[in-house]
């Protein structure tokens, strides 16, 4: 039953959307279309700009998450609770029906647990939006990592060529779904947008669990908005038209590093470029971070607007994205949500209330010396809490105790699953070192080293003032410095601001 009612608030996450987005046409709930991905539907009015015309959604349900969801899933059978036909294999059949050049509709799989991070399938499902990175898995011979998958892959499927596997893979995407209560949330949110009733929060059951089961049995399987507001209204759940009048999100950028970002700005409506006060990934003689950098980031997020949310990009060093979060703390009166990247852009607005994970991080405190300070040492990406013990040891002689936080259940590029995810990471990261800071000198200062995504790191820095006196340290990747760290932002900054 569980099941059903997580398959009914993702038919209610989309079904908002024809109040919301124009271009939906209809949804769909168990559709007799694309077997095998015929939970949920959606159809839009016009192709998106690579074609897309049609979505079919699979959503997998378990009470407690099962093993890690590895390459092997996609070819067993079992894991779609069937004997014979796996999910891949349905997988070829809808996109030779509806996709046939790869494009025309996509194939989503929401599944209940996480990708094995030791598994290849955790290096081609790209985090943003669950695509599969085919560039990467086209790469290396027949006997390689890369090659044995895709031999195993065209084997269970029937095909021969990479070309034909590529086409079948093009509309997939794998994402890894949220918890029941988060869902109802994110569902309870958007029809009220939408202009229906949330879900009352004060009963376990709703009346939304159970209607498009009743209207599956009634045969109704596809609704446009007409036909389900006529729903709604019978129901007693439609209550007025949408909301209106939002203000559109206004996109502003930062950048610090050239590479990669030479097309940034192109779609937004300010950026802040700060590439003329580096030399490289190092201020340039005679500015500084505390000096020029930080104040001139300060001064252009100072002037975002207040009556609009904002999606902040930001481009560059670890020191720019904490420094940004620092600015735009929960007082600073601007709603804004950073922009993640990588296979595209996905505005990380996390869901504040989704309850929090019971163990995000590996924990140790390490003595180091006689120092009356702390250091933070924060590994998502990889694990720097080695280098950063021995750099504390050998140059921050101010530093006592090293607190070691590696993110679980091992880091890694993906280790972060999205703005929710990022932000209690965040809370987290700062009451681990709230906690260190009850056994030290009142007012010592934290110092804080980090290998993680941009946005992580903001959403620290939002956080941060209650650690008082920090600093941030930047790493030297190309060792061209005498010193693998080196300290670069003050905060508060030394003129108080």
């Amino acid at each position: 039953m569980q099941g059903f009612d997580t398959q009914g608030m993702w038919f209610w996450l989309k079904a908002a959307d024809l109040y919301l987005n124009e271009n939906v046409e209809s949804v769909g709930y168990e559709v007799d279309e694309a077997r095998g991905f015929d939970d949920v539907a959606v159809y839009y009015r016009d192709p998106d700009p690579v074609g897309v015309q049609k979505e079919f959604y699979q959503i997998k349900f378990r009470i407690v998450a099962g093993d890690p969801f590895t390459c092997d899933a996609l070819t067993d059978p079992a894991f779609i609770n069937a004997s014979k036909i796996s999910l891949f294999q349905r997988l070829r059949d809808v996109q030779r029906e509806h996709a046939p050049a790869g494009t025309e509709a996509r194939f989503i799989i929401a599944i209940p647990t996480s990708i094995d991070p030791r598994d290849k399938l955790a290096e081609l499902v790209e985090k943003t939006d669950g695509r599969l990175l085919l560039d990467k898995l086209m790469k290396g011979g027949r006997r390689s990592g890369m090659g044995g998958v895709r031999e195993c892959w065209k084997e269970h499927l029937g095909i021969e060529t990479d070309e034909e596997l590529r086409r079948v893979l093009m509309p997939l995407r794998i994402i890894e779904a949220s918890t029941m209560s988060q869902l109802r949330e994110s569902a309870s949110q958007k029809l009220r947008l939408a202009g229906w009733k949330p879900y009352d929060e004060a009963t376990i059951s709703s009346r939304y669990d159970d209607l498009p089961r009743k209207l599956l049995q009634e045969g109704q399987t596809r609704f446009t908005k007409e036909e389900l507001t006529r729903i709604g209204r019978r129901e007693g759940l439609w209550v007025s038209p949408p909301v209106v009048g939002r203000p559109v999100a206004r996109k502003v950028g930062i950048r610090s590093f050239g590479r990669g970002t030479e097309t940034m700005g192109d779609e937004q409506d300010a950026i802040l470029c700060l590439l003329d006060h580096f030399d490289g990934r190092w201020p340039v003689p005679g500015g500084g971070w505390n000096e020029e950098i930080l104040p001139a980031v300060r001064a252009f997020l100072n002037d975002l607007p207040t009556d609009a949310p904002v999606h902040l990009e930001l481009r560059g060093h670890n020191t720019v994205a904490f420094g940004a979060g620092y600015v735009l703390d929960s007082k600073a009166g601007v709603e804004v949500y950073p922009v993640q990247i990588g296979g595209g852009r996905q505005v990380w607005q996390p869901l504040t209330t989704a309850p929090a994970e019971d163990q995000l991080w590996k924990t140790d405190v390490i003595e180091v010396g006689d120092g009356p300070e702390l250091a933070l040492t924060i590994s998502v990406t990889h694990d720097i809490a080695g280098d950063v013990l021995e750099h504390a040891r050998d140059h921050v002689p101010e530093v006592g105790r090293v607190i070691t936080l590696g993110i679980l259940p091992q880091p890694s590029s993906t280790a972060v699953r999205d703005g929710t995810h990022a932000f209690q990471l965040a809370q987290s990261a700062i009451a681990a070192a709230r906690a260190a800071q009850a056994t030290t000198a009142r007012g010592a200062r934290v110092h804080l080293f980090a290998a993680a995504p941009a946005c992580l790191l903001f959403f620290i820095g939002q956080h941060a003032r209650v650690l008082g006196p920090c600093c941030i340290y930047e790493h030297d990747f190309d060792r061209v410095r005498p010193l693998a760290y080196e300290r670069s932002g003050i905060f508060p900054h030394p003129n108080g601001a």
